[in-house]
């Protein structure tokens, strides 16, 4: 409904004789309407790992991802009467702007060494680093006292890194 597209691929295997040594790789995007007037999503994700048995007993895996998360949407929801009762609007109203975006990137870099010892022992150690940013460019409507009804603007920019370590 309202225009909601998507396609994946998604491939893997082996990629010597013994299978010792895979590969998977995905790659996803999706576009999306909304029931709210200019509002909408589109996204992409891109997804490769690979896993090698270097050893009897030893399993190495790497991979990294990528993801786009675009909204074409408002920050906040509609506005209320003086009273604060809902005002007469259609379920597809919106007040918001068509430059209205909100996206998201995140970069993810994961990994792990496990070795299987004897008597059903194993010994892993992991790693996961996640790179994320956020743009907003974003528009609301909004009441307030002795001004009336507003718009009010925003653009702002978010940037993070978070790590995991565990063995």
């Amino acid at each position: 409904s309202w225009n909601s597209f998507a396609g994946q691929a998604d491939i893997s295997g082996p990629l010597n004789a013994s299978g010792t040594l895979g590969l998977r790789a995905v790659v996803r995007a999706s576009d999306a309407d909304s029931f709210l007037d200019i509002a909408g999503e589109d996204r992409q994700l891109y997804y490769l790992t690979g896993q090698a048995e270097p050893a009897a007993g030893m399993t190495v895996s790497l991979g990294i991802s990528h993801q786009v998360n675009g909204n074409k949407t408002g920050y906040g929801g509609l506005p209320t009467a003086r009273d604060g009762s809902p005002l007469p609007l259609p379920r597809s109203a919106n007040f918001n702007n068509r430059w209205n975006r909100w996206d998201d990137k995140t970069t993810a870099v994961f990994g792990d060494i496990e070795y299987q010892f004897a008597d059903d022992w194993k010994a892993r150690i992991a790693f996961n680093q996640l790179w994320g940013s956020q743009h907003q460019l974003r528009s609301s409507l909004a009441f307030e006292e002795p001004f009336g009804y507003y718009q009010g603007l925003g653009n702002g920019r978010l940037n993070s890194k978070r790590g995991s370590y565990e063995a």
